[in-house]
Formats: C-alpha cells, structure tokens, sequence
C-alpha cells in the first residue's frame, strides 16, 4: 500500500468520525428537544415527543426522572409512561415513591401499570398496601389489582379474595307491592369496577382459595353485577384450563355450571365460552356439562347457542 492509499484512508477515516460524531451530537440534541416538549402546554409536541423517545432504550429514564416531581401531572405522567417503555425492573424504585407522594390519582394509577410493564417484582408488598387502602382513589386500587394479577403474585391471593368479596347485599326480592314500596333504597355499587379486576386479577393465581373465591362470585345471589360474575366466569374458565388437581378443576367447573343458569345473557355466553377451554371434564361431572350444553344450545339468547356450539366442539364426545 502506498503513501496516497495511507493518507486517502486516513482522510476517510477522520472525515467518517466526524459525520459519526455531528450526528451522534445533533441525535442527543433533538432526545433533549423530545424532552423539554414534553414540559409545555402544547399536547400535540408531547404526543410527538413521547411516540420519538419511546424508542431511545433506557438513556431516555435519566432524562425524564425530573420531570416525576413536575408541578404538572400529566407532564409527571407522561414520565412514568416514558420509564415504562425505556426502562428495567430496576427503574421501579424510581416510580414506587410517587404511590405514597403524588397528589394526583390519575398518576398514581400509571404508576401501579407502569410497575408492570417494567416487571418490577419488587414492588409487589407496595401494591398489595395500596390494593388494600380503602382510602385510596379506586382507580389506582384498580391498577395494583391489574398489576398483580400480571406478575402472578401469589402471596396477593388473600387480599384479592377480600376485594373481590367487598361487595353490596344483594337485594331481596319483594313479594307484594306493599313490600317493593316499603324496601330500602337499593346500596350503590361504588366498587363494580375494583371487583371486576381483582376478578381478572385471581385467573392468573393457581390456588384453591382463588378458585372458590371467584366461584362464590359467579353466583347472582352473591354478587350483584353482572359484569362482575361474567368476569369471574372466565378466570374459572382460565384457572380450570391450566389446573391439573381435580379437585379445584371440579370447584372450577361447579362454579361454571352455575352460571349456565344466570339470568344475565352475557354471564350465559361467559359461562359457555369458559366450559369449552376445559380440555378434559373430570368423569364425575360430565353429565352435567353435557346436559348444560343441551340446555344452552335451546336457550332463548342467540349468543348462548352459538357459544354452546363452539363448546361442544371443543370439548368433544362427553361420557354420559
């Protein structure tokens, strides 16, 4: 190699370098841009920053850990989403102070799924605590309820169980008009939406106690919302479907059953569609699913055939 190749690739190599390095300048410039959008009042550009710096790994947490102490709470907010989407498990320890210190609802509620989408395991005795707060917002009970159930958090078992069974008498029905006038006002349902995830929640935990809890929780007699038991029917369905004891995979089915009779349509079809993920019915009950499955597939509700359809499908020849 002579003495102008040398010098040529010499020349291309610092020429190179300094390319490399004004882009490499001028990228973490435009993150810092990105960043300082995201404490403005203009929505769009934060939108915009948020969709650039969700892609730039995890220089993006160090960046955006100031702003969790902003005045503003949704620039706080769009902080913790940010260190979700960048960040480790280890980042958690950043967001878990702001459940206790935040004013705002709304970010504390973030705070309780951006844990989850960091896997931030460690975090578990927190969200239990504020689970368990009835003094905390509902939302962000709701949150640590979703959490939990993400990180299959088995020692959360009990204090789900709890919310999911802290629900409104069910009203008795009136046997004469003098007595529907006289009955009490109807309790409000003020934590529908709490059980409903705490339900959810419990399919992800393989346990005895959360396949009873949620099959009390199918029963209209018990629980008064609908959306509730139809919840519960399908984390039966899931937990009745991964379950290999026959016992809970039978609490599980029982439960099913019972909802096959639910005076509700939609917890009919959740009923249904949760028989026919069972991939082997115990021999003891299998006279009752196929006869559920007769019953639904004559049902009045569209759906519910349809779904009895489906279930026999998927289940198969039963043994009756």
């Amino acid at each position: 190699m002579n003495t102008r190749s040398i010098t040529a690739i010499a020349v291309l190599i610092i020429v190179l370098g300094g390319v490399y390095a004004v882009t490499t300048y001028q990228g973490a410039a435009k993150i810092r841009e990105h960043v300082q959008a995201l404490d403005g009042d203009d929505t769009a550009a934060a939108t915009r920053a948020i969709e650039a710096l969700s892609g730039q790994g995890e220089r993006v947490v160090s960046m955006v850990e100031t702003l969790l102490t902003n005045a503003n709470p949704l620039v706080r907010s769009n902080a913790v989403m940010l260190i979700a989407m960048c960040g480790g498990p280890e980042h958690g320890q950043l967001l878990t102070p702001l459940l206790q210190n935040d004013k705002d609802e709304y970010v504390r509620k973030d705070v309780t799924l951006a844990l989850g989408r960091l896997g931030a395991k460690q975090a578990i005795p927190t969200l239990i605590t504020v689970l368990s707060d009835e003094q905390e917002d509902l939302l962000v009970r709701e949150g640590a309820a979703t959490t939990l159930g993400t990180f299959e958090a088995a020692e959360a078992t009990i204090p789900l169980l709890a919310v999911l069974a802290a629900r409104p008498p069910v009203p008795a029905p009136a046997i004469s008009d003098e007595e529907a006038d006289e009955a009490p006002a109807e309790v409000e349902d003020t934590t529908q939406t709490l059980r409903l995830a705490a339900a959810v929640a419990l399919g992800y935990l393989q346990s005895s106690e959360a396949v009873e809890g949620l099959a009390q929780a199918v029963d209209e007699a018990v629980e008064i919302a609908p959306s509730v038991r139809v919840a519960a029917v399908y984390a039966l369905g899931d937990l009745a479907a991964r379950n290999e004891k026959e016992s809970e995979q039978l609490t599980a089915l029982e439960g099913m059953l019972l909802a096959c009779g639910d005076s509700v349509g939609d917890v009919r079809i959740a009923a249904m569609q949760s028989l026919g993920k069972v991939s082997i019915v115990p021999e003891a009950i299998q006279s009752r699913v196929a006869q559920a499955l007769a019953s639904a597939e004559e049902d009045t509700h569209f759906w519910v055939r349809e779904a009895a359809k489906e279930a026999r499908s998927n289940l198969g020849l039963l043994d009756v």
